[in-house]
């Protein structure tokens, strides 16, 4: 067989480079279990204070969403800057509601701990929703979120278990996306 009749075989990459390119795909995802983490953490141990950080992270989070999803969306058009307005208004609601909740006639009748619990569900909740506009990964975020109401509500070491579910997941995600079947080969 002839050289320019040869089929070059296909380069496989380093399983080095596989994890790179899984983590700096879901980088923003992986952040933002991060930054859950660490409210979820200080939420348990100063709920009433936590509110700052949440606020700032609800800024964070719709600008994650933004994005992640500024290049799937067509730069023709209305596209981008409807996007910028969903998030805006979404996570905008998010932080009216947060702000809501911190009244003093609201603040009378619930108690710190429980403050705290009620603003990672809303950012459960929040995030969760996001996904089904921008990225299925967000709702799993948001069921991440979801599931540290459950342990900070239920376990006095909610850190030390959303830590080791946080590292679940993505090395879930990342042996899903090197088990899955390609297409492309």
């Amino acid at each position: 067989m002839s050289d320019a009749k040869r089929i070059p075989p296909l380069a496989v990459p380093s399983p080095r480079a596989v994890v790179s390119a899984f983590l700096m795909r879901e980088l923003p995802y992986i952040l933002m279990l991060v930054l859950a983490l660490v409210g979820i953490a200080y939420t348990d141990l100063l709920p009433r204070v936590s509110l700052w950080y949440w606020q700032m992270l609800a800024v964070v989070f719709g600008l994650i969403c933004i994005l992640t999803e500024w290049s799937q969306t067509p730069a023709e058009g209305r596209a981008r800057w409807r996007l910028i307005v969903t998030q805006a208004l979404h996570w905008g609601t998010f932080l009216l509601a947060m702000r809501l909740l911190f009244l003093p006639v609201m603040q009378k009748n619930l108690d710190a701990d429980i403050t705290g619990l009620i603003l990672v569900y809303m950012l459960a909740f929040s995030t969760f929703l996001a996904g089904i506009y921008v990225n299925w990964r967000l709702c799993v975020v948001g069921g991440f979120l979801g599931v540290g109401v459950l342990a900070v509500a239920f376990v006095d070491q909610a850190s030390a278990l959303m830590t080791v579910l946080a590292v679940s997941v993505v090395a879930a995600g990342w042996l899903w996306h090197r088990l899955r079947p390609r297409t492309d080969r």
